[in-house]
Formats: structure tokens, sequence, C-alpha cells
């Protein structure tokens, strides 16, 4: 008996890289920290084999989820005045993720919420504007991120930015000649406001 209905044609998925060049790719996404911009922007040739190597993307999850292990490590047990250059990537790899990214924005928080008090006002601040829309565009703060993917934690990060930002500057903070901290209470005040635009924009939207 013929069927009614035609099957589709459904191209198969390309293979699977070798091992060799499975673990080349992997050391090439390591080496710039899984992303994708900074690969294609420092390294075109590995930014084309990569493309070229149709990683599939559970396997990139997986290697997502190894650096995500990694650097939460890294921001308990490693430099202390590197804490807010390893946030700031764990606040970036974990809105990348595509599985428990609630749960490791929950466990981000609490750390950055436990170690708050040991961070200098630099670190304070550097942290606080991934979380503000201060950058460019001025809409991919953090607090957009976390309210969109785990709005459940909205108010966890709440209090965690007001404890981070609890803290007073003057300028005995300014470095006259270290660019961008000329002017530390200035900066503190306008990351501040970003903070403010972000929650206005993003979670108190009307």
């Amino acid at each position: 008996m013929f069927s009614l209905f035609r099957k589709k044609n459904v191209a198969a998925p390309p293979p699977l890289p070798d091992p060799a060049l499975l673990a080349e790719m992997k050391e090439v996404w390591f080496r710039y920290g899984g992303n994708g911009f900074v690969i294609w922007h420092e390294d075109p040739e590995g930014s084309q084999r990569f493309h070229d190597a149709h990683i599939p993307d559970e396997t990139v999850e997986e290697w997502r989820q190894e650096m995500v292990e990694s650097e939460f490590t890294a921001l308990t047990e490693g430099d202390p005045t590197r804490r807010w250059i390893v946030a700031s990537h764990l606040l970036e790899l974990i809105g990348n993720t595509r599985t428990r990214t609630e749960e490791l924005y929950s466990r981000l928080l609490d750390l950055l919420g436990e170690m708050a008090d040991d961070l200098d006002n630099r670190q304070r601040i550097l942290i606080l504007q991934q979380f503000a829309d201060s950058n460019v565009p001025r809409n991919n703060g953090a607090i957009r991120y976390v309210h969109e993917k785990a709005p459940g934690l909205t108010p966890k990060m709440s209090d965690v930015l007001r404890r981070l930002a609890d803290f007073t500057v003057s300028e005995a903070d300014n470095t006259p000649d270290e660019p961008g901290w000329t002017d530390v209470p200035k900066r503190y005040k306008e990351t501040l406001e970003g903070i403010r635009e972000a929650y206005a924009r993003h979670v108190n939207a009307p």
C-alpha cells in the first residue's frame, strides 16, 4: 500500500570531526575564552577551521560547562585581584549556556554576595559595570540577561548588587595618571546610574 504522504528528504548531519581535529578545535575554543568573536578577530584561520569542522552544539555546550566550572574554581581559589575579570567571564559564559543557566547564575550571585566585603572598591565598580547598561550597546548588561533567562533570581540579584554597591568613594581614590581612574567618584556615580537604567529598561519596564 502506497503512503499518501511523501517522506521529506532530511539532510544527514555532518560527520563528527575526528578526535585529533576535535581536540585541536577545543584547544582553540579554550584559548580564546569560548568567545567566537575573539577567535575570529585574533585567529581568523583558526576561526575558519572551527567553522569548517562543524562542531556539534552539544559538544560546544559541554566545553562551555567545563570552562564554567574552571572559572568558578578560579573565582574562589585563584588570584583575589582578578576576581572581577573571572566574574565578568562567568557572566558571559553563563549567559550563553543552554543548560543549568539558572543554577549557574544563582551560584555566581551567591559567591559575589559572599565575597563582596573582601573586594576592593575598584573590583566592586568593575563587577557592577558588567551588570549595568553602561557598555556599548547600552542594553547588554548582565541585569538584562539574568532577568530574561532566570527571572526568579531577580530579587537575589538586586540584593547582591546592593551589597556590592554599598561603599563610599572620594577623591582620595583617584589615580591621576591611570586612565579610567582619574575621577573614581564620577565613575562610581555613572555605574550606579547605569544599573538604575538597566532596571528601568529591563525589569521595571511598563
